[in-house]
């Protein structure tokens, strides 16, 4: 009798350790499928990532670009800020497409960029890139006489914009063709001390010659006002000393030569 009960109680052990060990077994192995469904998330995820990879390269670029043009603004004098905008206009789809248009837009006060539209026939809700797109395709048009401006030469903006770009994708311009173009640039002479009304605006004349020959070519005045404390331009005003454009035309709006 003793012995039928030792071997229930070594058979009861016996499938109590069975069953322990199946349960252990199991919860070893219940990980596997779960790591499985993780790792199958994670190539989901990193898929996803793939997707939007331009698009976050893109916000990166509109961000950098963004705090260029602050850091472009800030503690500027009315000359620097001209000089900085010249020079960005010369090359205006370098470092990214429109980027010329974008600063000149970006560092002008509600008027100017009322007329800066209106030269474009665009209205206030036309989006800003759309009228970045206007003012190059303006600017940028054959005998353009604000084509001394973006790179189209000095003499009668006949020469081909090496800028060029597509609407789809962003073309640079190579340093090495930057430079090539260099010396059918204009240089520029601030012949006068800025005239500051010490109201927030301020006055200055510049001037824009022939780097070859040192000729007069164009005279323009700046009209600036400070807003937040940044200056911007309020306002141009341009007179064309070059043969094809008469003296004295710039006189006219800035609507009826640049639209």
């Amino acid at each position: 009798m003793k012995q039928k009960v030792a071997l229930y109680q070594l058979a009861w052990h016996l499938l109590i350790l069975m069953t322990l060990w199946q349960s252990s077994a199991f919860t070893m192995q219940s990980p596997i499928p779960y790591s499985y469904e993780h790792s199958s998330l994670q190539e989901s995820d990193a898929a996803s990532s793939l997707d939007t990879f331009e698009d976050a390269l893109f916000l990166e670029r509109f961000k950098r670009r963004r705090y260029e043009i602050a850091s472009l603004k800030s503690e500027q004098t009315p000359k620097q800020l001209i000089k900085e905008l010249l020079s960005t206009l010369l090359t205006p789809h370098h470092p990214s497409l429109n980027w010329g248009y974008e600063t000149l837009y970006s560092q002008s006060t509600e008027k100017w960029r009322y007329v800066l539209r209106t030269s474009v026939g665009a209205s206030n809700s036309t989006e800003d890139d759309l009228i970045y797109q206007a003012l190059a395709t303006s600017m940028e048009r054959y005998g353009q006489q604000f084509g001394i401006l973006v790179g189209l030469g000095v003499d009668d903006g006949s020469k081909t914009n090496n800028n060029a770009k597509s609407s789809k994708e962003e073309t640079y311009t190579p340093v090495d063709t930057m430079i090539e173009r260099e010396m059918d640039q204009y240089t520029t002479e601030f012949p006068y001390d800025t005239l500051d009304y010490h109201d927030g605006t301020a006055w200055v004349e510049c001037r824009l010659r022939n780097r070859a020959t040192d000729a007069l070519l164009v005279v323009i005045g700046w009209s600036l006002q400070q807003v937040d404390g940044v200056w911007k331009i309020d306002g141009i005003d341009w007179q064309d000393f070059r043969d094809k454009y008469r003296p004295g035309i710039g006189r006219e709006e800035w609507e009826r030569i640049c639209g």
